[in-house]
C-alpha cells in the first residue's frame, strides 16, 4: 500500500507536524494555542468516536486553519485484524462525522498504530484516501522524559519530514513548543500535510 511518509525532493525548508488520536478535551486546545503563538499550521488525524464526544474541538481545529484527517472510528486494539468491510465501515463512518461537523470529508487517512494490511489496502482503494505515514516518530506515548523526546526529534530532523505526535499526551505541549522554537531559530517552517504534498 502506497503511503506518503516524507517529501524527499523539496527545496524549501519545510516539514509537517501531525497529531494522532484526538481530539482531547484539554490538550488539543493547549496545542492549538501553541501553534497559534508560532503562526504554525499542523495536521490532526482524528478518531471518529472522540470527535462525536467533542465536536466543538473539531470545529476549532478547522476554524484555526489546520488540516484534518481520518484516523478510523474506533482505533480499537484489534482493529488491524479487521476485514475489508469492517475497515470500510470505520473509514466511512468517520468521514461522515467529520463532514457533518466541518462541511467536508477528509482527503487523508492514517492507519491506527501505523499498521497496514491487505484488507485495509483494498478498502482504501475504494475510499481513495491518500495514506499518510511519518518518518520522524516522537515516541511521546512511550518515552516519559520530555527532554529526551525533544532531543530525539531534533537530532533526526530533516527537510520534508513528517513528524508524529499525539494530542493526547501531557508532555506533548512542552515538546511541541520547544520544537517550534528550534524550527524558528533554524528558519524551518511547519506546514500542513496538504501543503507539504503540494510543495515543490
Amino acid at each position: 500500500m502506497k503511503s506518503f511518509t516524507s517529501k524527499k525532493l523539496i527545496e524549501s525548508k519545510k516539514i509537517a507536524i501531525t497529531f494522532d488520536d484526538g481530539p482531547h478535551p484539554e490538550l488539543t486546545y493547549t496545542i492549538l494555542d501553541i501553534l497559534d503563538r508560532y503562526n504554525t499550521k499542523a495536521t490532526f488525524f482524528c478518531i471518529g468516536n472522540k470527535v462525536e464526544q467533542h465536536p466543538e474541538i473539531l470545529k476549532e481545529i478547522a476554524k484555526r486553519g489546520h488540516c484534518i484527517g481520518n484516523h478510523s472510528y474506533s482505533h480499537s486494539v484489534n482493529i488491524s485484524f479487521s476485514s475489508k468491510s469492517k475497515w470500510l465501515e470505520e473509514i466511512h463512518k468517520t468521514d461522515a462525522i467529520l463532514k457533518k461537523i466541518i462541511g467536508k470529508a477528509p482527503l487523508y487517512f492514517r492507519p491506527p498504530f501505523g499498521v497496514t494490511t491487505p484488507n485495509l489496502a483494498n478498502a482504501l482503494k475504494e475510499t481513495r484516501h491518500t495514506v499518510i505515514g511519518w518518518n520522524n516518530r516522537s515516541f511521546d506515548t512511550v518515552i516519559k522524559n520530555k527532554n529526551l523526546v525533544l532531543k530525539r526529534i531534533i537530532n533526526q530532523i530533516s527537510i520534508g519530514d513528517i513528524i508524529l505526535f499525539h494530542d493526547t499526551q501531557p508532555n506533548t505541549p512542552y515538546i511541541l513548543e520547544h520544537l517550534l522554537l528550534h524550527l524558528k531559530q533554524h528558519k524551518i517552517e511547519a506546514i500542513t500535510i496538504n501543503d507539504l504534498l503540494n510543495e515543490n
